[in-house]
């Protein structure tokens, strides 16, 4: 695998998970390699210097913020400086890195379905 993206795979996913290398990994991994090395800079970029967190505080609907517990593109405390800025907003951690869907997908949906009900 090209060294960028063993290094995505390494920040989007626990060192455990991708040692799994269950077939959801292999679909991202595939994925990932599909992608023009500028179009995925481009966005890495655009992420970067987005400024949004002065407007978190117009979102006006129930709001849940996810994070991985062992997520270093987006830490926790990011997490909670968005959910502190959106009025209302929830905050939860799960055990898994920067895609929690993937990596603890009954653990992701419950806690959207729990959200969604509430």
């Amino acid at each position: 695998m090209p060294l960028g993206a063993k290094m995505a795979m390494s920040r989007f996913f626990t060192p455990e998970y991708v040692e799994r290398n269950d077939p959801a990994l292999q679909q991202v991994r595939e994925r990932f390699l599909k992608l023009s090395p500028e179009g995925y800079t481009g966005c890495c970029a655009a992420i970067r210097d987005m400024a949004l967190t002065e407007q978190l505080h117009r979102i006006q609907v129930p709001t849940l913020v996810l994070t991985g517990a062992r997520d270093v593109s987006t830490p926790h405390a990011a997490g909670q400086a968005i959910a502190e800025r959106i009025p209302g907003a929830r905050i939860l951690q799960l055990p898994a890195a920067h895609i929690p869907a993937n990596e603890a997908p009954e653990l992701f949906c419950e806690a959207l379905v729990d959200f969604l009900i509430d």
